[in-house]
């Protein structure tokens, strides 16, 4: 049996999000996976939250939450719907230096939850994601 390593695809979705020019103009570069304390907004926080790869490892499905910070709730409005556009349009088209994505669906829709500590804007929402490595 062929072992296939994992994607990291939160680390593709950071590089993929922080190039996309219509999405750039929007968070600066400001992609990652950690929001700092005293964070510039706005910004996407990527985490994966879930899924499972097929039993060969080939495919993996992972759920991947996005959240966009920002200083206004019309701002990261603007950035989570753009962001979800982007991912549906572009994700499964776009190369990627660790693999293929080949389906994004959303999960969740957007949904307002400001953050509880810091009152800050943010929207967050959900997608499914195939993928599978180039080797």
């Amino acid at each position: 049996m062929t072992l296939y390593k994992a994607i990291d695809v939160e680390r593709a979705l950071v590089a993929f999000l922080q190039e996309d020019p219509d999405l750039a103009a929007l968070h600066g570069g400001r992609v990652s996976t950690e929001v700092p304390k005293d964070a510039i907004l706005p910004r996407l926080r990527i985490s994966r939250v879930g899924g499972i790869p097929d039993t060969d490892g080939w495919i993996d499905r992972p759920r991947i939450a996005i959240e966009a910070w920002a200083n206004s709730k019309a701002e990261a409005w603007e950035l989570a719907s753009t962001s979800l556009a982007v991912l549906q349009a572009r994700l499964p088209a776009a190369p990627l230096a660790e693999g293929v994505v080949t389906d994004v669906r959303p999960d969740t829709g957007l949904a307002w939850a400001p953050d509880e500590s810091t009152e800050l804007a943010r929207y967050t929402f959900a997608v499914s994601i195939t993928a599978h490595p180039n080797q």
